[in-house]
């Protein structure tokens, strides 16, 4: 029984806008399908993305990608009105084969809403190689430049990931610092 442990990193393009005064707060969540009982039950989900309807989500879906078994996988993209209250954007299905199976382990699929198409879906797949290595670093920044007349620049940093076909993934993101000269955690 040959298997092993696989990345799924998730991002959308152009979804539909659930909001009237602002752009949709998406949230990916995955669900498996249980072989068994044929029930998909919730494997994970994203982080919340404010007011964008092309999300890059940092939160990626760790899984044991088994050959010889076929594991649907089922993607509702949600957009969080509040902490009790959301709305569906719409849903993809696939399994797990397919992802592992197309070219660069890159699918992308429509997210459908009834019959109604709410904007695109993007799985990249990738194997994860074991290795005990731990990076720590805290980062300093030095008179990053303003970037607002009239709000205070709050700058972050974004760790992106690259392939071995460039493909970049969002690996990390700092914390906000309202600071023109931030400290990041560690």
């Amino acid at each position: 029984n040959e298997h092993e442990k696989v990345e799924l990193f998730v991002s959308c393009r152009s979804l539909k806008n659930m909001d009237y005064f602002s752009k949709s707060d998406p949230v990916v969540i995955m669900y498996v399908q249980n072989s068994k009982t044929h029930i998909y039950q919730e494997f994970g989900r994203t982080e919340m993305i404010k007011d964008n309807l092309n999300p890059n989500f940092a939160t990626s879906f760790q899984m044991t990608f088994v050959f010889e078994e076929h594991q649907n996988l089922k993607f509702e993209v949600i957009d969080i009105d509040s902490d009790t209250s959301f709305e569906l954007i719409g849903t993809a299905e696939t399994s797990l084969g397919k992802i592992m199976g197309a070219k660069s382990q890159l699918l992308i699929l429509d997210v459908m809403n009834g019959k109604s198409k709410h904007g695109k879906l993007i799985i990249r797949g990738e194997k994860i190689v074991s290795s005990s290595e731990v990076l720590s670093a805290i980062v300093k920044c030095n008179k990053i430049p303003s970037q607002h007349w009239i709000h205070k620049t709050r700058p972050f940093l974004k760790f992106l990931k690259i392939r071995e076909d460039n493909f970049q993934a969002l690996a990390f993101t700092t914390e906000y610092v309202g600071s023109l000269n931030p400290i990041f955690r560690p």
